[in-house]
């Protein structure tokens, strides 16, 4: 199941580096790449710390990280508005692609898995 999510992301983010190109060019594919690295990296994180929630060890230092995300992203999308020119509008669908790799996994499992 988590290896589909994964699968689901690839593409997901494939589709959209090469829609963003079409329609935004440069700036776009550079945004939407910073979003979907972000989006892709807090799934990862998320899905590290459910995996330790039923070991012995909780791994403290991801759900920090998790605690602190949103100040990440805030510092990210300062960085791509002050210094990078990027398509701020790609970089937040780009954040989207792990919510929407997700869904697909969601309507996967509900359609075909028995």
């Amino acid at each position: 199941m988590i290896r589909r999510i994964y699968y689901f992301l690839a593409a997901i983010v494939t589709a959209g580096l090469i829609v963003s190109g079409v329609v935004g060019g440069r700036a776009a594919i550079i945004g939407f790449a910073l979003g979907s690295l972000y989006s892709t990296l807090s799934f990862r994180f998320f899905h590290r710390v459910v995996e330790s929630l039923g070991t012995d060890q909780p791994r403290r230092a991801s759900a920090a990280f998790l605690a602190f995300r949103f100040l990440l992203l805030g510092g990210l999308l300062y960085g791509i508005l002050k210094y990078l020119e990027t398509s701020l509008p790609a970089a937040l669908w780009g954040l989207f692609t792990g919510f929407a790799a997700v869904l697909l996994e969601s309507i996967y499992e509900l359609f075909y898995a028995s």
